[in-house]
């Protein structure tokens, strides 16, 4: 179950670029505000831009969500930083792709190399095309260079981005879901805070917190000693602890 997305747009930096320059852009139910039966799903967030996008993913078609409040963004300036768009451009090719994909009524099994040069190619001119309209934009001169520079780090990262890699990725990430759930099918029910965070090899301190608004009467700061986890996945692109995070037990 998501939240609605409101306040300021929750997308990449190209997809504000092109939102901002004429195009029309929308927005996606995100990790930030979702709700997961832990009890019921086998995803992960793997350690990627658009994340949220993988974790909800099957192994063929998008999974049904259920949108049902609604949850403000603050905003921000997108284009601040042009290393924020260079970071993002991968995994937002790789989402975009996929989900073009899904949206012909095509397959997983179908996003092979041949796909992904195709792909890659209309993505450049779709960079090159909102970079065409950005410089005709009526807007403060420094907005539009932030704007520009931005786009430019994208499209300089996209050159670097290959099918071969694209399509390595998507193979990896499949194996990763095996493996995730082998690895949740020994993870014993029933533990208590405590016990789960020392399964999970968490060292130091951290808080256990419940969504509610204010402190829980019997919050505690829980310390265990670290122990590594009998078992993790070990591929290129194995589950960060965001993923355990973001499925809604323990916030360390």
């Amino acid at each position: 179950v998501g939240l609605e997305i409101g306040g300021y747009p929750d997308n990449s930096v190209v997809c504000h670029a092109h939102r901002d320059a004429g195009g029309w852009q929308e927005t996606f139910v995100g990790g930030g505000a979702l709700a997961v039966p832990t009890d019921r799903i086998d995803s992960f967030f793997p350690d990627i831009y658009n994340e949220d996008w993988f974790f909800l993913l099957s192994d063929s078609t998008l999974r049904r969500v259920a949108l049902i409040g609604k949850a403000d963004q603050q905003p921000y300036d997108p284009f601040a930083d042009p290393e924020r768009a260079r970071v993002e451009e991968f995994g937002d090719d790789l989402a975009e792709g996929i989900f073009k994909l899904l949206d012909q009524g095509r397959t997983l099994q179908q996003a092979d190399r041949t796909y992904w040069r195709r792909y890659l190619k209309t993505r450049a001119a779709l960079i090159d095309d909102i970079i065409r309209r950005t410089l005709k934009l009526d807007v403060d001169p420094g907005q539009r260079d932030r704007m520009l520079r931005s786009l430019k780090a994208a499209r300089g990262r996209l050159h670097h981005i290959a099918a071969e890699s694209c399509a390595a990725y998507l193979e990896a990430w499949q194996q990763d879901r095996k493996r995730w759930r082998r690895f949740l099918k020994g993870v014993p029910r029933g533990l208590t805070v405590e016990e789960a965070v020392r399964r999970l090899g968490l060292d130091g301190g951290c808080t256990a917190r419940w969504n509610r608004t204010g402190r829980c009467p019997r919050e505690r700061d829980i310390r265990v000693a670290r122990t590594p986890p009998d078992q993790t996945p070990t591929s290129a692109s194995a589950p960060s602890g965001h993923g355990i995070n973001g499925a809604g037990s323990v916030v360390a």
